[in-house]
């Protein structure tokens, strides 16, 4: 089964080109020997994702009857969305053929052609910047193109006129950085590093760049500090892209309904997160992905459906444990149906279940803090005030930093010193 991968890696799959035929070795490239309009595409044989093969074949059927821009650059961003950077490219340079004024297809035949072609890509950036010079997002990624082709200085050229369209864009102040890094100059990106977390803090890439300057500069606390902060946020944040962010609402493989489910998950939408996760359910059942479930309980927990919650997670963890063994799922993943079973049960005032399957997160994961606190959280609803000081005396090392925790711990020491004799 091809699996499908965001846009931005230099590692997708490439799939195999259908080839263009020409008849006799001349005419359209765009036609067969009967005249009949070629279109790009995969190999879509082995595709196991019905859902995408439709929504695919369906675009290039549309293509073939009426081969519009629009309808180019429609498959194009599915080719593009879906890990087929090659395939895109060629749809985006048939909407560029037929509308070359159009700024958004200039724009992602640079972004599809910066997986393969780096020359073609700074082209197409300059040509979509030519159409429309406020853009930011066409700055930002043709200057991570030029620094890549070693141009630097029309690199900075291009973040500069960016930083004068938005001067507090950190993802301008980054690509700064990495301009001063490609050239080696430590002490010059650190200033733009510093401005970018100002602006972010969050900002993964910023901090795994400051964690590269101090280890140069041989400040090692520093480095250490920046690259544990980097692992931890390295997927929250992308550039605001609204062309982009339009493109990803096309994404219908098993990857972009997950990453729309959490992120609808995180902002606390939650019958928008059921119905990124409802989608996956039959797929999760084919494929033995029961993590797709955990997503979908999240969903329904916050929406109150606790019965269904529960009997979405027992199933996602009796297809983890299979009685062969060979279980889908990391011991992390299955440590987290665990977390979530636990905090399922306790809402629906099942302490004992509650309990069970907390300290089984524990026994999977000691250093789970999300675990620990449930559990202890449990313990002191439940009145057992001892056992709830006890999980969060133990957990404390890992617990630090966790207010929640911290708060639960003294109110539970006043508490059981107001019972002690």
């Amino acid at each position: 089964m091809v699996k499908s991968v965001p846009p931005g890696s230099r590692l997708f799959w490439l799939a195999s080109l259908v080839l263009w035929t020409v008849a006799g070795g001349c005419g359209s490239p765009d036609v067969d020997r009967e005249g009949q309009l070629t279109v790009p595409g995969p190999d879509l044989t082995h595709l196991g994702d019905q859902r995408l093969k439709g929504a695919i074949e369906a675009a290039q059927a549309t293509v073939a009857q009426r081969a519009s821009a629009e309808s180019w650059g429609h498959l194009g961003h599915l080719y593009f969305i879906h890990g087929w950077p090659s395939e895109a490219t060629d749809c985006y340079q048939r909407a560029v053929d037929l509308e070359p004024d159009q700024f958004r297809w200039q724009y992602f035949h640079g972004r599809a052609l910066s997986e393969t072609d780096l020359a073609g890509a700074a082209a197409a950036f300059e040509r979509a910047i030519g159409i429309d010079a406020g853009y930011i997002p066409a700055y930002v990624h043709g200057a991570r193109i030029l620094t890549d082709m070693g141009q630097l200085d029309a690199a900075v050229g291009y973040l500069e006129r960016a930083r004068t369209l938005d001067p507090d864009n950190p993802f301008v102040e980054l690509g700064l950085a990495q301009h001063a890094l490609a050239a080696g100059e430590f002490e010059s990106a650190r200033p733009h590093l510093q401005r970018a977390l100002e602006l972010d803090a969050d900002l993964g890439e910023a901090h795994a760049a400051l964690a590269q300057v101090y280890m140069a500069q041989g400040d090692r606390e520093l480095s250490r500090r920046h690259a544990d902060l980097s692992a931890r946020e390295r997927q929250g944040r992308m550039m605001t892209d609204p062309l982009f962010t339009a493109v990803q609402q096309l994404g219908i493989s098993r990857f972009w309904l997950h990453t729309r489910g959490k992120s609808r998950l995180q902002a606390g939408d939650f019958a928008g997160a059921l119905t990124q996760f409802s989608l996956l359910v039959d797929d999760v059942d084919q494929e033995g992905d029961p993590m797709g479930w955990c997503g979908y309980v999240g969903a329904l927990l916050g929406l109150g459906r606790n019965d269904e919650a529960l009997a979405a997670l027992e199933r996602a963890l009796s297809e983890a444990e299979r009685q062969d063994g060979h279980s889908p799922l990391s011991p992390e993943n299955v440590r987290l149906i665990h977390t979530n079973l636990g905090h399922a049960y306790a809402v629906t005032a099942r302490q004992q279940m509650a309990i069970s399957h907390l300290r089984e997160a524990l026994r999977l994961d000691p250093a789970s803090v999300s675990a620990a606190f449930n559990l202890a959280l449990v313990y002191f609803r439940a009145d057992s005030l001892e056992q709830a000081r006890d999980v969060l005396e133990e957990s404390m090392a890992d617990l630090q930093g966790h207010q929640q925790a911290a708060q639960l711990l003294r109110t539970v020491r006043e508490r059981t010193a107001a019972v002690e004799p």
